[in-house]
């Protein structure tokens, strides 16, 4: 009976550093996820304010009839886009710091 209670206990045991290893996982995947992101923040930020600036230069030239309507819309699905790789981005990162959260029981945003 003692026997089959120490390999029940190691058995558990085993499981449960298994358990802990896939955790570590998750939060090295977790971590290097939200620094990824944030290296790429910076430069989704300046490609953010070219496109709106190249955008708001558009709009003068076509008010002041140097461009026709079609580059215009050009500027501005461009300016859509890149809005939209700032908006994934942060998601991503969002994600990847509430996994973190989730992981290791700690707070690192505020909400």
């Amino acid at each position: 009976r003692v026997k089959q209670q120490k390999l029940y206990t190691e058995a558990q045991k085993q499981i449960r550093d298994q358990k802990m290893d896939e955790i570590k996982v998750m939060v090295v995947s977790a971590y290097f996820d939200a620094q990824a992101e944030l290296s790429l923040l910076p430069h989704i930020i300046e490609n953010m304010q070219l496109a709106q600036s190249q955008y708001d230069e558009a709009k003068l030239n076509f008010i002041n009839g140097k461009i026709d309507k079609a580059i215009l819309n050009d500027m501005k699905t461009n300016q859509y886009k890149i809005v939209q790789e700032f908006q994934k981005s942060i998601t991503t990162l969002k994600r990847a710091l509430y996994n973190l959260e989730i992981y290791t029981h700690k707070k690192i945003m505020n909400r």
